[in-house]
């Protein structure tokens, strides 16, 4: 039984904390490289990938004010 719950919570862990996903539509992101201001695939959302702030359409200039990208340098 608890070998169950454990891997209940791994599964948790790995889909709804380390998976990397859209802010709008949940859709998971496999990578991304270059620019932190992402568009998302799927439903066309302009998200930072910082923070993953909804930005609405670009997230050109909410990127370069994010003060999680300030935090990084």
């Amino acid at each position: 039984m608890a070998a169950r719950a454990a891997e209940t919570h791994r599964l948790y862990i790995c889909e709804n904390i380390l998976t990397l996903r859209c802010p709008r539509c949940r859709t998971a992101l496999l990578d991304f490289d270059g620019c932190f201001a992402l568009v998302c695939a799927v439903c066309q959302c302009g998200f930072c990938g910082w923070c993953f702030h909804n930005c609405g359409v670009d997230a050109h200039q909410h990127v370069e004010v994010c003060p999680f990208y300030r935090d990084w340098e």
